[in-house]
């Protein structure tokens, strides 16, 4: 659904004329053409290419820096989640491997997604 939304704004805004060069120039050739041409397949177009577009980012990351990864402290009963980005090493903490792992994993990809290039 959020996809659906995100590529709707996009086209409208490309269409709008507002959007800068840059933003047109990272679009492959055939998503462009569809949003100019309008209609539901330029909405399609434009959510296949963020996903992949945000799948890669994530392979990226996932290949240079790593899944996070989970131990037990069996000094404190608790679990530690481990993780790297382009910014930092990072530690948390949970009373489960679960919680642990979901917030290493959340903590990463909102990182891996908000890093430069």
């Amino acid at each position: 659904m959020i996809l659906d939304v995100l590529a709707d704004a996009l086209a409208t805004y490309i269409l709008s004329g507002k959007a800068s060069k840059v933003l047109i120039r990272l679009l492959p050739d055939e998503v462009l053409m569809a949003v100019e041409h309008g209609g539901t397949d330029a909405v399609v177009k434009l959510r296949e290419w963020i996903a992949d577009t945000l799948a890669e980012r994530i392979a990226d990351g996932w290949d240079r820096y790593g899944a996070p990864s989970v131990v037990k402290d069996t000094q404190n009963e608790r679990f530690v989640a481990y993780y790297e980005t382009p910014w930092r090493e990072a530690n948390l903490e949970a009373t489960s491997k679960r919680e642990a792992y979901r917030q290493a994993r959340t903590a990463w990809l909102k990182e891996i997604l908000l890093a430069e290039g």
